[in-house]
């Protein structure tokens, strides 16, 4: 439900922003969706099991959460900047342009 509000508040914004959405774009809209099911399902795990776990023998080690966090919202920010929903993104792109992305660019 999280997710699915985020997208609507993102494609309400491009819509007035760009009057349309390309259709190439739905496949960053989709992978933007997925980076946030995946903050917050990392986020939920994290507050159900902490950051602490026992290996096999035994021994306290992290667990992979907070580094898997972080590489999705890196990948997150990258989407969220290409469609100008940062900051700084947002005073680089000029109002009405429709750029072209090419997804490599955008998962790396």
């Amino acid at each position: 439900k999280r997710v699915q509000e985020y997208m609507n508040n993102i494609i309400n914004y491009l819509t007035k922003e760009y009057k349309s959405i390309p259709e190439p774009w739905y496949l960053s809209l989709d992978i933007i969706a997925m980076n946030i099911d995946g903050i917050i399902q990392i986020k939920d795990d994290i507050e159900k099991n902490g950051i602490i776990k026992r290996d096999p023998f035994g021994n306290i080690t992290k667990t992979n959460s907070l580094q898997l966090l972080q590489q999705i919202q890196n990948s997150l920010f990258k989407l969220l900047t290409y469609f100008g929903l940062t900051a700084s993104a947002k005073s680089k792109i000029k109002k009405g342009s429709v750029a072209t992305i090419g997804i490599s660019d955008l998962i790396n």
